[in-house]
């Protein structure tokens, strides 16, 4: 068993990200020692995720990834990664460009982007009676394998109301409904998986994601929506789990140290 640092990010835009911060990637990976790099929102089709790699530029590392056939530069998500993987699939749904499953020799490494509920909730209803019911179920398939699940990703949900700015006005906004909670702890409760973050720092609150308008950014008021969720088996193997303070997108990258 050795060390393995695992690390989630929300691009909002990986071509775009790539022009404002060109060594923006192969910077992370190397400022966290990461063995894997989960980005979301990557916004590609298969031909340009391919000139976006010769950009990354990290060599000898595998890359996978599941762009929309829906919509294109809609979505997508990217999982890059030291060990090459045993396998790779895109789950319950194959064309949203929103799930990538990869698995490695002892673990196997769930990538998603979880539909935003949207303004005045206008998806809430098929967040929380498809896809939450769908992404649950295709956990408990993975689970019955003899390998640990780990799931990172910008989830769309603030857990807790320490995970929010301003709990009270928020309340009936995408992301952080009474609805969108329960779905969410539910899963974990069913799964048995666990917030890394939270088991390391129970009180703290720190954020992963800022509006672009209002500067919400410079004055600090966010959300957490990007997480780590490992098996409950291993919340002894968690050595540590952090947020980025700055990045280039309105994510901020999130990971965990975790023994494996």
């Amino acid at each position: 068993m050795r060390d393995h640092s695992i690390v989630s990010w929300n691009v909002a835009g990986l071509a775009g990200i790539l022009r404002k911060a060109p060594h923006s990637v192969r910077q992370l990976v190397e400022s966290c020692d990461a063995d894997v790099i989960c980005l979301q929102e990557t916004k590609l089709t298969d031909a340009k995720s391919e000139f976006v790699l010769q950009s990354i530029a990290i060599p000898e590392w595998h890359v996978r990834w599941s762009n929309s056939s829906e919509r294109n530069g809609y979505c997508g998500v990217m999982t890059l990664s030291r060990e090459k993987p045993l396998r790779d699939d895109h789950g319950f749904s194959p064309r949203s460009g929103r799930l990538l499953t990869v698995e490695f020799g002892s673990y196997t490494m769930v990538n998603v982007y979880v539909p935003n509920s949207g303004r005045q909730l206008i998806n809430i209803g098929p967040r929380l009676t498809d896809w939450d019911p769908a992404f649950l179920e295709y956990l408990i398939q993975l689970q019955a394998s003899d390998k640990p699940v780990i799931v990172v990703g910008d989830m769309n949900v603030a857990p807790e109301p320490i995970d929010v700015y301003d709990p009270t006005r928020l309340r009936k906004t995408a992301g952080f409904t009474a609805g969108e909670r329960a779905s969410y702890h539910h899963t974990l409760e069913t799964t048995g998986l666990i917030d890394a973050w939270r088991v390391m720092h129970p009180q703290r609150q720190e954020f992963s994601f800022f509006s672009n308008q209002g500067g919400m950014r410079k004055k600090g008021l966010g959300w957490r929506l990007d997480h780590v969720l490992v098996p409950s088996s291993l919340r002894e193997n968690i050595k540590g789990a952090w947020i980025a303070r700055d990045a280039a997108s309105d994510h901020n990258p999130v990971g965990v140290t975790l023994t494996l």
